[in-house]
């Protein structure tokens, strides 16, 4: 039987099997059916996914980022963060968070306004065809027996095309709040983009989860808005919101 992997565009590739100029087997992913298939898997090898859908045969890498480091940011960007889509990656040593480049629903409401219209499910499958997602958080491990992280973010100025790092070493679970501090430092940077990345600081700070509740603002999230609100009050009008409310 083929080897297949769809992925997460629903797409479904095959594995191919041939020889190279010298004779040695080569083993390569394609969408097209036709062809020789190979029908397992070279020893030594894994079926691997990149964050923009491709599928890859590759050698199994040594397992430096343990399973439960990778789930530490995946429970804290649920936790936490007010992104909807997100893919983590390993490389190496680097746990990878790569995010939507567009919003869910601004993409769903662009192709809602098609003409006809299409369905509920026709627009969940366009959305996820066409999403395309950026690197924007790397968290690098840089002591592997006390396992402490550096969190790092892209550099702001098209001229530096580097990584800086935003956070002194530390434990993954308390570095993940860094999040916060590269969407604040992308304000400052970008003040022509300052009230999307302001919205964005403010959304994550406020949002919660709890599986008794729709994902969002939840009553956990009251003293995180009271917070937001009581930070303008102080920067628009120099009084706290507390003393706002009782002169009004």
């Amino acid at each position: 039987m083929p080897i297949t992997d769809t992925n997460a565009k629903k797409k479904t590739y095959y594995l191919h099997q041939g020889t190279t100029k010298i004779g040695k087997p080569k083993y390569y992913f394609s969408m097209k059916c036709e062809g020789t298939l190979a029908d397992s898997i070279p020893e030594g090898f894994e079926i691997y996914e990149a964050p923009d859908a491709r599928v890859f045969l590759r050698r199994i890498p040594p397992k430096i980022i343990w399973d439960k480091e990778k789930q530490v940011v995946e429970d804290e960007m649920r936790k936490y963060s007010g992104v909807q889509d997100y893919k983590i990656d390993i490389r190496g040593n680097t746990i990878e968070v790569y995010t939507a480049i567009q919003e869910r629903e601004t993409f769903s409401e662009m192709f809602a306004a098609m003409r006809p219209a299409p369905s509920k499910a026709k627009i969940a499958e366009l959305v996820t065809q066409f999403m395309r997602f950026s690197l924007r958080m790397k968290f690098v491990l840089e002591d592997e027996e006390c396992r402490t992280f550096v969190a790092q973010c892209p550099g702001f100025f098209g001229w530096l095309d580097d990584w800086i790092d935003i956070e002194k070493p530390g434990k993954l679970s308390t570095l993940v709040e860094v999040l916060l501090v590269e969407y604040a430092l992308t304000c400052l940077l970008q003040p022509t983009a300052s009230a999307d990345w302001g919205y964005r600081i403010a959304r994550q700070y406020a949002e919660r989860y709890n599986s008794r509740y729709p994902r969002g603002l939840i009553p956990e999230s009251a003293p995180m808005v009271k917070d937001i609100a009581d930070f303008w009050c102080q920067y628009h009008m120099g009084k706290p919101l507390q003393e706002w409310l009782g002169a009004s």
